[in-house]
């Protein structure tokens, strides 16, 4: 929606302003700064400083371009607009099973289903966290792997051996003399 010039605030009233910033680790390095109140306002940076310088700079360039061309401003949000109070609507079947479970449990209806509602969404935290630190895991075993392999190439070490059928595979591969695990598999020029 827009809003005519005459009715907008100055824009140092919203530079003033203290919008929340969330900061991520990013995947590649450094970090990635976004503010979730002014759409696609985000940016990036090698330390926290200069993410942090960076993204009080797109603010500032987001609240500008905002302001010049009359786009409706929005205020910082706050945990003031969170009442901790919700409505919900569910099923008659639903509502009837919660209530049961938490007469079983011996707690409110409320305190069953915000019960539930934590533990789901601590979940879901924890499963992504997860997910996210897997594929980092998965990328560093890569480089470790092929790390692995190229100094296998070079020297073994003395407790590996080439064996044609090292841990039971055809084709040879280094294997630890103790537990035949391969640590590379065939070799070219072997006879």
């Amino acid at each position: 929606m827009k809003v005519e010039k005459a009715e907008a605030k100055p824009l140092e009233h919203y530079l003033k302003l203290h919008y929340p910033v969330t900061f991520h680790e990013a995947p590649e390095g450094g970090y990635v700064a976004v503010i979730e109140d002014l759409s696609g306002c985000m940016t990036q940076g090698e330390t926290l400083e200069e993410t942090m310088s960076n993204i009080l700079e797109a603010k500032s360039l987001w609240l500008e371009a905002a302001w010049e061309s009359g786009m409706n401003i929005p205020l910082p949000s706050s945990e003031d607009r969170f009442s901790g109070k919700v409505l919900l609507r569910m099923s008659k079947s639903l509502h009837r099973q919660l209530a049961t479970s938490a007469r079983r449990e011996g707690v409110s209806l409320n305190l069953y289903i915000v019960s539930l509602l934590s533990g789901n969404n601590a979940y879901r935290r924890i499963k992504n966290e997860i997910e996210r630190l897997s594929v980092e895991s998965d990328a560093a075993h890569a480089s470790f792997d092929e790390f692995l392999r190229e100094t296998l190439l070079s020297s073994p070490p003395p407790d590996l051996i080439w064996a044609k059928e090292a841990g039971g595979k055809p084709g040879g591969g280094y294997a630890n003399i103790d537990t035949l695990d391969i640590y590379k598999t065939p070799k070219e020029d072997v006879a």
